[in-house]
Formats: structure tokens, sequence, C-alpha cells
């Protein structure tokens, strides 16, 4: 009986994926608790390193700021062109306010009141009905004025809201911006202090491997995880395929229970992308640790699903830390990836009132607890 109910729900599962799309939309609003310490990367932190790692951290945080001026422009730019559209809506609501003002003032003063009583004035039945027709177009052009009125009313109400919307979002983007360019200062001033310190053989070597070494992250690293996460987000999608097998499974009353072992995982991602071959994704207690590289090029990328009910439950894959190469990215790169590839699973979006109640991380080893839920699936 349990692994009829099981291969029932892998059948739903499977009949689900070639229907609805798996995956949450853009990325959301990270959660407020604190994020559990990363599994052990290979950050280099000896003194000559540290310099490196600091040259390269005010690299990204130089493109982090470059990004925020750009996403300033498109809002400032949008803001502009926003207002215009307003102002042009301006002169039509401006008339249709005056429109449907007298119309309001005729009905108000009864004008309207005293053309219906014509009707009974009328000295026979054919002057009646012309009347009450001339009567039905007056009252179908006062409704036009008082529809057309509100229509513009409402379209310059919602200009004014997005407009504000817009507003909003540049004075984030300007706060960011400002505060990644006090931070990339702060940096800077402190890799030239520790530079200070150096003899100028010393110096102009630390210099030489800075710039080498975020050479080889825009050539090499830069790419490589790109192409790794775009084929990890394309494979993600058919990750309905391998949980509808029933030996994964395991059925208790109205829920079940997902066992995914990393070695399952790495056999599924291999056999839908070579890149794969030379990477290794493991579970552990803290999360799900990805190592690898392509040629001399070493990567390094560890993040953790969690559980999120609003605004749908799914499952979000939270990056903490990325390294290449021996050298940790900031927390602007993380969050750049993270916001490019979504790596989340709403089960919902499979089959109808199917929910993830519970997740838990072990070595070798994610399980999922899903359910469903009756008043979801009505």
């Amino acid at each position: 009986m349990r692994t009829w109910i099981a291969a029932s729900v892998a059948a739903a599962l499977a009949i689900g994926s070639a229907t609805a799309p798996s995956f949450a939309g853009p990325a959301r609003q990270e959660p407020a608790e604190t994020a559990p310490a990363a599994e052990p990367t290979t950050a280099v932190t000896d003194g000559s390193s540290s310099l490196v790692q600091q040259g390269l951290a005010i690299h990204e945080l130089d493109k982090e700021l470059e990004r925020l001026k750009g996403e300033q422009a498109t809002v400032d730019d949008s803001i502009r062109k926003q207002q215009a559209a307003i102002d042009e809506r301006k002169t039509v609501l401006e008339q249709r306010t005056q429109a449907s003002g007298k119309v309001l003032r005729a009905y108000y003063m009864g004008q309207r009141d005293r053309m219906w009583m014509l009707l009974f004035q009328m000295r026979s039945l054919g002057e009646a009905l012309l009347a009450l027709d001339y009567l039905q177009a007056i009252v179908r052009s006062d409704y036009r004025t008082l529809s057309a009125y509100r229509a513009a009313y409402e379209e310059q109400q919602a200009l004014l809201a997005e407009l504000s919307a817009r507003q909003e979002r540049l004075r984030v983007v300007i706060a960011e911006h400002e505060r990644q360019r006090v931070r990339v200062a702060e940096e800077q001033a402190e890799l030239d202090r520790r530079l200070a310190e150096l003899t100028e053989q010393e110096r102009q070597e630390q210099l030489a491997t800075i710039e080498a070494t975020t050479k080889a992250w825009e050539e090499q690293g830069v790419p490589l995880f790109e192409d790794v996460l775009t084929a990890l987000s394309a494979a993600m999608q058919e990750l309905p395929e391998l949980l509808s097998d029933p030996s994964l499974l395991s059925v208790n009353g109205a829920s079940m229970e997902i066992r995914l072992s990393d070695d399952t995982f790495n056999t599924f991602l291999r056999e839908r992308n070579p890149i794969f071959e030379s990477f290794d994704f493991g579970f552990g207690p803290s999360g799900m640790t990805v190592t690898g590289g392509i040629d001399d090029s070493v990567a390094v990328l560890h993040g953790i699903y969690i559980l999120e009910q609003e605004p749908a439950n799914a499952l979000r894959f939270r990056i903490d830390n990325v390294a290449f190469n021996g050298y940790e990215l900031p927390d602007t790169t993380r969050t750049e990836l993270q916001n490019r590839f979504d790596l989340s699973f709403a089960p919902g979006r499979l089959v109808a009132g199917l929910a993830v109640s519970e997740i838990a991380n072990e070595e070798g080893m994610m399980r999922v607890k899903l359910s469903f839920s009756l008043a979801s699936r009505s």
C-alpha cells in the first residue's frame, strides 16, 4: 500500500512537471535570521594573500558601484518619462474634470429633471417618443463624460503611484550607492596603508599579483560561475523527474519525505550536462557545497536551502560563500549571483496543494518533508 501511494505521488510529480514551471520567480528579500556558518572553503589567510584578497574585494566593490550607478541612471530616466506622462495627462484630466463638473451641476441644479418633465407636455405620442430619444442621448452623453473623467482620474492616480514607487527605488539605490562608495574608500585606504608598509619591490609584486588575480577572476572565474549556475538552473527544471523516483520517497499518512543523497544528486546532474563532471555537490549539516573547476581554475560555492512561506511556499537556495582560486569574493558578488540565478523550488507549482513542511540537512543527504493541503487544492 505504501509503495502504491509513493508511486501515485511520483506520477503526480512527473505529470505536474510537464505542465507547470517548477521554480519561483525573482529573488526575494533575505530572511532576518543569521546565516549558518559555512563549511570550510579554500580562502587564503596569510598576510601576503590577504592583500590580494582585499584587492579582489575592492575590484568587485567597484563593479557594484558601476552597477548601482547604471541602475540609478535607469531609474532616474524612468522618473523623467513618468513625470512627462503625468504632465501630458494632466491637461486631459483638467478638461474632463470641467466637462464632468458641468454634468454634475446640471443634475444638482435639477436641469435634467426639468428636461424629463417635457415628456408630459408633448401633444402626441410621436412627439413624446422623439423627446424620449433626445433625452436618452443626453443621458448617454452624460454617462460617457463621467466615465471618461473617472478613467482619466484613475490613470492619473496609477501614474502617480508608479512615480512614487520609482522615486522610492531611486532613494534606495542612491543610499546603497553611497554606502558602497564609502566602503570602497575605506577598503582602498586600508589597502594603501598596508602596501605602504612594504618595500618598493614588495609593493610592486603585490600590485602585480592583485592585477593578475582580478584578471583571472574576470576572464576565468566569472564565466565559470555563470556557466555552472546556468547549467544548474537548467538541470533543476528537470528535478521533478528525479523526485518521481519511488525509491527516494517515504510516505507517512498525508505527508511524504524525499531523501536526496549527494551521490544521487551528482549522478542526476552529470547525466544532464558534462560540465558537472568537473564538479562535486555535497550535502552537509550547514547546507550544500559545490567544489570543482575547469583547467587551472578552482571554484567553491556554499549555500543552503531555506524554507519560505511568503509570497509562496518554496525552498530558496541562499548563497553564503563564493571563492575562486582560494580567494573569497565579497557579499556584493554573492548577492549579484543570487539575483541572477534562481535555484528555488516551489512544489505547489508542480502539483496543486503540495507544500514543503520541513527541510533538514545532514551529512551526505538533504531531507525534504512534503504535505498536501486540501484547502489549497480546492
